[in-house]
């Protein structure tokens, strides 16, 4: 192998040296990130699934109270309007 050669193969070796070192340390950054921000394991996302839906059960149970007062608050409403027209409709004399 001539000098030359041998120099072009020692920049090859750097290069991927070079190249493997900042692989390595993007994996240490990576690892480091998964330690402040883990991802949760399986469990922990069927929990929270279960608690959104349990969520979703006590939210639609609320609206659904909520929109029978409404009606029953627009069913009085009414019935007060008919009355109060039929107050200011009957003759001063009844």
């Amino acid at each position: 192998m001539t000098p030359e050669e041998l120099e072009h193969e020692l920049e090859l070796l750097l290069e991927r040296q070079a190249r493997i070192a900042g692989k390595i340390q993007r994996l240490r950054e990576a690892g480091k990130q998964q330690e402040v921000n883990p991802v949760k394991p399986p469990e922990t996302l069927h929990e929270g699934r279960r608690e959104t839906r349990e969520g979703f059960k006590v939210f639609t149970a609320e609206m659904r109270e909520a929109l029978d007062k409404l009606m029953l608050g627009n069913e009085a409403a009414r019935e007060l309007a008919r009355q109060t027209a039929r107050l200011l409709i009957r003759p001063a004399n009844d």
